[in-house]
């Protein structure tokens, strides 16, 4: 399924109606999808590590 970049938008500033994009992806038979994992990328293990501490992974993505 291909979303629209404006989907990416409305996550990073939070405009998704709740449960929109979980019902969505249930729909389409994407029934393993958790929204607090698959809405945002993980940061890349060395910008963490560079960070010194600075930078934590998404709690989803641990």
């Amino acid at each position: 399924m291909r979303l629209p970049c404006r989907w990416f938008d409305l996550v990073r500033y939070e405009k998704v109606v709740p449960n929109y994009t979980t019902n969505l992806m249930h729909r389409k038979g994407r029934t393993n999808f958790d929204y607090a994992k698959h809405s945002k990328f993980p940061i890349p293990t060395y910008y963490i590590t560079s960070s010194e501490g600075v930078l934590t992974q998404n709690p989803a993505r641990q």
